[in-house]
């Protein structure tokens, strides 16, 4: 077989052809173009032609039976739409090494539970751990069998005096006793009704007021007073008679002219506005205006009468008053007693 080359009209009429073979197929094939021509290669297929490969002036190859689209076949052959072969760029070729690992992506549901796997062999024991806190009480086991009598204890310390007891039946009448000592003298009563008026003696000259008289008696005198209050905060009267409260002791203070010395304070009270103690004092002093307590004691719905062990010195010419309560509700009656025995 020898082999066959067609040329181009073209290139029969303007190139200049230099065939190089050599005696062996191995040779090499040189076709050298004239200026501003092609060489083309036909192909001697059924004697129709038709270029395989042609070589254009400008240097370039057309491969004509190629698609008239870029792309790739097995290797890397590029070519463009008129199937010219052009350069690949650089990054055709064989894989390039791995990129740089990208971020993590976002953690994707969890999946579906697995079935369970089989148990695994025991392991061994571990150390023993620290001990628990104490378990609640379990229920109360069943009471036992009653214990012998333990030793008698020593006796304990003598207990609390209890209360009285309930008065017993009277027994029979005994013999009639001794005469007791004579009890002491009570309290001189109130001052007798004056005695019938003397004949009128001459008039003498007005002097200046006096202070209130005592008793002729030389015992002590007795005063009762009884105030009755309506109202609430401190009311005051005066040591003798009668009277509806006043709000002030100036206004019921009385003198009294002789030396004394007064106690004996008893109070009863009823009626009061509430349960609350009322105070009730005896006040005594120089002035109207300064006069301070001297005895009191306290009563209540609870505990009507009241009574003071207190005394007081009063001076001549001291002023005296009750008063009944400081602030809140002091209704009620107030009878007022005590005596005052001469120095």
């Amino acid at each position: 077989m020898n082999p066959r080359f067609n040329l181009s009209r073209v290139a029969a009429a303007t190139a200049t052809i230099t065939l190089v073979a050599a005696p062996a197929w191995a040779a090499d094939l040189t076709m050298t173009a004239p200026p501003g021509g092609s060489v083309v290669i036909n192909s001697p297929v059924g004697g129709a032609g038709g270029t395989l490969l042609g070589v254009r002036p400008d240097g370039g190859v057309a491969v004509p039976k190629l698609p008239a689209t870029t792309g790739s076949q097995v290797g890397v052959v590029c070519y463009d739409a008129t199937g010219l072969l052009v350069t690949c760029p650089a990054t055709y070729g064989a894989q390039g090494p791995a990129g740089p690992k990208g971020d993590t992506g976002a953690e994707g549901p969890a999946g579906p539970a697995g079935p369970k796997g089989d148990i695994g062999a025991a392991g061994p024991a571990g150390p023993t751990g620290p001990k628990g806190d104490a378990g609640a009480a379990g229920p109360a086991g069943p009471a036992g069998p009653k214990g012998d009598a333990g030793a008698a204890g020593p006796a304990g310390p003598a207990g609390p005096k209890g209360d009285v007891g309930a008065a017993g039946p009277a027994g029979p009448k005994g013999d009639a006793g001794a005469t007791g000592p004579a009890g002491p003298a009570g309290p001189i009563g109130l001052t007798g009704l004056t005695g019938a008026t003397g004949p009128q003696g001459p008039q003498g000259l007005q002097g200046p007021q006096g202070l209130q008289g005592v008793p002729g008696a030389a015992g002590p005198t007795m005063f009762s007073s009884r105030l009755n209050v309506t109202n609430n905060g401190a009311a005051f009267g005066p040591i003798i008679g009668v009277s509806a409260q006043a709000s002030s002791a100036a206004n019921v203070g009385l003198a009294w002219r002789q030396a004394c010395q007064a106690g004996g304070l008893v109070v009863v009270g009823s009626g009061f506005g509430n349960g609350s103690p009322k105070t009730v004092r005896i006040l005594s002093g120089a002035s109207l205006t300064n006069m301070t307590s001297k005895m009191s004691c306290a009563v209540s719905s609870a505990t009507p009468v009241c009574s003071s062990g207190e005394s007081a010195s009063i001076a001549v010419g001291d002023f005296l008053a009750v008063q009944v309560g400081d602030s809140g509700n002091n209704t009620g009656s107030y009878n007022v007693n005590f005596s005052c025995t001469p120095n």
